[in-house]
């Protein structure tokens, strides 16, 4: 049995109601016990992944994953609705380990950015452009990115994008300064 993800629980393309109001009326949607869709390379490093990402009734818990090798192997930014708490996340051999967590709360059926940054070793996530925490971590190795979903019910994602960045920024805070020079787009999804 194979390690390697593509893609785990179920995964499809939702439409809205709708759909000539809607700015794009097509997402995706995710869901199962432990859903999982990653994209890109195992040699990817040095990016900002993002998502916007919808909640709604029964989500227990959603997230962007990075640096993913396989599904016993990757890095997990996600928002857990019990806890009500922002989490990163290590899964290292199939043990997750919390690097760090914050308290806040996401509401239903509203639409928000989910950012990754991964640069060398360092790692800093946020919502909508508001920096949550950054984080070192010398064991970080690039990797896929993924969209990540634990619940009864579904989530949405949409606009999901991955952009390079050079170490050299680091100085900047990087999450603002990535979307202010849009940086060249290696990936999109959306």
């Amino acid at each position: 049995d194979s390690q390697d993800v593509g893609v785990l629980g179920a995964w499809g393309v939702a439409t809205f109601e709708r759909p000539r109001f809607s700015a794009n009326p097509f997402c995706c949607r995710g869901e199962g016990a432990d859903a999982l869709s990653t994209a890109g390379s195992a040699f990817w490093t040095d990016y900002l992944a993002t998502t916007a990402a919808r909640l709604i009734p029964g989500t227990r818990a959603i997230g962007l994953a990075f640096a993913v090798r396989d599904r016993a192997n990757f890095y997990r930014f996600d928002w857990m609705a019990g806890a009500r708490e922002f989490r990163l996340v290590r899964r290292r051999n199939g043990k997750e380990q919390v690097l760090a967590r914050k308290s806040g709360v996401l509401g239903l059926d509203q639409w928000y950015q989910l950012e990754v940054l991964a640069v060398g070793d360092r790692i800093e996530v946020g919502v909508d452009r508001n920096a949550l925490f950054v984080v070192e971590d010398p064991g970080l190795y690039g990797g896929r990115v993924g969209l990540w979903y634990q619940g009864s019910e579904a989530a949405y994602f949409d606009d999901v994008a991955v952009s390079s960045v050079a170490p050299a920024d680091l100085a900047k805070p990087l999450i603002q300064v990535v979307y202010a020079s849009h940086l060249n787009q290696c990936s999109c999804w959306g």
